[in-house]
């Protein structure tokens, strides 16, 4: 489950990325177009799950207006392994994301232990190595601001080459404002 983030966002972000490519060289830099914020991560799913998933995720999509989201302008690190940028905190999307994992639970899918931290992955340092000390505070990027208007189910595809990620639906937050 994800929140799609548009073109120009990731746009934006590759280009202010791109800055540090040169000071990572032997780092796997992640493709935009793949780019979505997780709400929640299912792992393998059973093809007879799918429809109850898509049920519970327009149910959960029925109940939210859109919202506004932007991007911190800031980069952060999972210990020296990965390179995030991040999102400015969002009560909408911490209670979208709470509802999502509420929704699948009852379907199987306990929730994540972890907080739920909004980032998009730049690169991850390849099998044995770390990224650069200081890589994330060299990141000077944009804050460019979109509505959330959609909850996607995304379906990841795994290759040596990295993931390719295929959006295979989208329900609209269709909830009036409050």
């Amino acid at each position: 489950m994800a929140v799609g983030v548009p073109q120009r966002v990731r746009d934006d972000v590759a280009d202010a990325g791109e800055q540090l490519r040169t000071h990572a060289p032997d780092a796997r830099w992640t493709d935009p177009a793949g780019w979505h914020l997780t709400l929640a991560f299912l792992g393998s799913v059973a093809t007879a799950q799918v429809a109850a998933i898509e049920t519970a995720l327009a149910q959960v999509a029925a109940s939210h207006a859109p919202f506004p989201l932007s991007l911190t302008g800031q980069a952060g690190m999972f210990g020296r392994r990965v390179l995030w940028v991040g999102f400015d905190a969002s009560p909408e999307l911490s209670v979208l994301a709470n509802d999502v994992r509420a929704a699948l639970e009852p379907l199987g899918f306990p929730p994540d232990e972890r907080p739920f931290h909004p980032h998009l992955t730049l690169a991850r340092a390849r099998k044995g190595n770390a990224l650069p000390r200081g890589l994330a505070d060299r990141y000077v990027g944009p804050t460019t601001a979109w509505t959330v208007d959609t909850l996607d189910l995304m379906r990841s595809h795994l290759s040596r080459a990295g993931a390719r990620y295929e959006r295979v639906g989208a329900w609209p937050l269709a909830a009036a404002p409050e």
